[in-house]
């Protein structure tokens, strides 16, 4: 069940790197590099010209990162043949979903790192001046996101039986 889940995994970086190089192109990726400059220096600029605080930033900067957890979704690539072929190999497949929902996290806690260290200046000036606060957040923001992606997993595959018509199964 692992070489498969290997397989699948390399065929789905190799046509996800062919569309990727098609996309971010030398010109697309030079105006990326200077509106993401600009972003960040009118980032600096807000919170260095940040002399009192108003009161919407705390419920904002909560709202911003509670609305960021769900980005990114479980990614199975499981095949709609799937569910008659691994149909003897059932016991297994639950290895084969762990694998998946270790990949799924990547890129999702990989975003929610970068959002809360960029709200970590923001932080201080509500008052949690000391890493370990901001190390918490970072480790709840985390966990949320396992949780979401667990949330997900079972939803997909717990209780819900394969509707199959004439040519393919759905779930």
């Amino acid at each position: 069940m692992l070489e498969l889940w290997k397989t699948r995994v390399k065929a789905h970086q190799q046509q996800q790197f062919k569309y990727l190089r098609l996309v971010f192109n030398d010109h697309f990726v030079l105006v990326l590099i200077v509106m993401l400059g600009a972003a960040l220096y009118a980032y600096s600029q807000f919170v260095k010209n940040l002399t009192q605080v108003p009161i919407w930033l705390g419920p904002g900067l909560a709202l911003l990162l509670s609305l960021a957890v769900p980005v990114g979704r479980l990614a199975t690539l499981v095949e709609p043949a799937d569910a008659v072929f691994l149909l003897p190999q059932a016991s297994a497949f639950g290895k084969y979903l762990l694998k998946a929902r270790r990949y799924s996290l990547l890129l999702p806690e990989v975003f929610l790192l970068l959002l809360g260290g960029a709200s970590w200046p923001l932080l201080q000036k509500l008052g949690f001046s000391d890493v370990s606060g901001v190390l918490t957040l970072l480790v709840t923001l985390m966990a949320m996101k396992d949780l979401d992606m667990w949330f997900q997993l079972t939803d997909r595959y717990e209780g819900k039986k394969p509707i199959c018509g004439a040519a393919m199964c759905s779930y």
